[in-house]
């Protein structure tokens, strides 16, 4: 699916109170255009965007070939995962992220396997057995000296978050 104007994402929970079960789901083959340099749940290329101020889990999804084909300067993020939950045991387990990637030249620019946003609340998240390959792709695009950001997991959460069991390859 192409997309040449707007965030784009796979599925996205509204950011309010609710209990949300994301499992067992298939986000693949996303092209954004999109030369925006929101971070955080507005990354201009989201595979799943979790939000709710109770309850979530997300639990054994595929996510991959991501890509924000817009060249150029621009601090574009591309998320397999972005998360921030509520005052309850969150999950994200047992996830297959691979293959993200973008074309922007600027070292802001950023790929992140897991983002969990700062808003996620007391007892905390905990991160469990996900599978996070970043760089290695059929395409040239991501092996290069452009210095963007690339990260398996960004954890901006202040409260607990475990992490157990994850398997995160960039090359």
């Amino acid at each position: 699916v192409f997309h040449n104007s707007g965030q784009m994402v796979g599925i996205q929970t509204p950011a309010s109170a609710g209990t949300y079960n994301i499992i067992g789901n298939s986000i693949a083959n996303l092209v954004n255009n999109l030369a925006s340099g929101g971070t955080g749940a507005s990354a201009s290329l989201i595979g799943i965007s979790a939000r709710s101020t109770t309850l979530g889990i997300v639990r054994q999804n595929t996510i991959n070939n991501l890509s924000n084909t817009t060249a150029g300067a621009t601090a574009v993020y591309v998320t397999g995962i972005y998360f921030t939950g509520g005052a309850t045991a969150n999950i994200i387990e047992r996830n297959w992220v691979h293959s993200l990637a973008t074309n922007a030249t600027s070292a802001s620019a950023a790929i992140l396997g897991i983002d969990i946003g700062a808003g996620a609340a007391l007892p905390g998240v905990s991160v469990i057995n996900n599978m996070i390959s970043l760089g290695a792709t059929s395409s040239p695009v991501i092996t290069d000296s452009r210095g963007i950001i690339i990260r398996g997991i960004n954890n901006n959460s202040t409260t607990v978050t475990n992490f157990y069991f994850n398997s995160i390859y960039i090359g």
